[in-house]
């Protein structure tokens, strides 16, 4: 029910039915906003001032924000606009065996709006998308479902087959005479590779996480660099294995 379809009840007079109304409406128009951090502690608060991150204190995990709870605790009744907000900025294991690889990052980020006039449920989405950094949306699309699938095939089998051709000289040199052992090798040298797409495919998603806030220097910022040094050494190698006989300027060196 709206503030405005309340009914004056019998032997209140004007004067204390306006109050009472003024005092519910500066009470109970509010967002009010959870904040949940990494050690488990919780702070809740309806000013800006609870998003204040403090230098050497734990994390900002989750921020949930609604104007559901401050009209109900006023009005005992549930507003005929609401929303709640869920930004959820926890970062799942780096080797996450409770999760299918193949499967979606877990995150409960959500938006959920209720309301019975157009207006507000497109000027609360508004509001809500100003505060949010676009420019990750690549990000978001690799945290999907089948992105490893995808992967595996575009760049985790090739990569195993790469492994297994460095490997090649040195398996048919020592085990030329053991066909077997050398076919178990090769196996597990492609499953080697496999394994380290996954951990390099894992480490992607821990470093870049499907939500961040920009306030807080999270863990996993600082060890971007690493993950693109890595993939950098390797596509450094994959170049000078495969492209440099075809690039190579040794011709233009004198002879001696």
């Amino acid at each position: 029910m709206e503030l405005a379809q309340w009914v004056k009840p019998e032997g209140q007079t004007d004067a204390d039915f306006a109050q009472a109304k003024a005092g519910v409406k500066s009470q109970a128009y509010k967002v009010t906003v959870t904040i949940i951090y990494s050690d488990g502690s919780s702070a809740f608060g309806t000013d800006a001032g609870i998003f204040e991150v403090s230098a050497g204190g734990p994390l900002i995990s989750k921020i949930y924000m609604t104007n559901l709870t401050a009209y109900r605790a006023k009005a005992n009744l549930e507003p005929a606009n609401g929303f709640q907000l869920w930004f959820d900025f926890s970062q799942p294991p780096l080797m996450d065996a409770n999760t299918v690889v193949s499967g979606p990052t877990p995150n409960q980020s959500l938006l959920q709006i209720n309301g019975d006039r157009p207006g507000w449920l497109a000027g609360v989405e508004r509001s809500v998308l100003q505060h949010i950094d676009k420019r990750h949306n690549v990000r978001g699309a690799l945290h999907g479902a089948f992105v490893y699938d995808y992967g595996l095939m575009m760049i985790g089998v090739p990569w195993s087959l790469y492994l297994c051709w460095l490997a090649m000289p040195w398996i048919n040199s020592n085990l030329a005479e053991l066909p077997i052992l050398q076919a178990a090798v090769f196996l597990y040298v492609f499953v080697l590779g496999i394994w380290g797409y996954r951990i390099l495919f894992s480490y992607f998603r821990w470093a870049y996480p499907v939500a961040e806030l920009a306030e807080q220097d999270a863990k996993p910022r600082r060890h971007r660099l690493f993950w693109w040094g890595m993939v950098i050494t390797v596509i450094g190698k994959l170049f000078w294995d495969l492209l440099d006989p075809l690039l190579s300027l040794r011709f233009l060196l004198p002879v001696g």
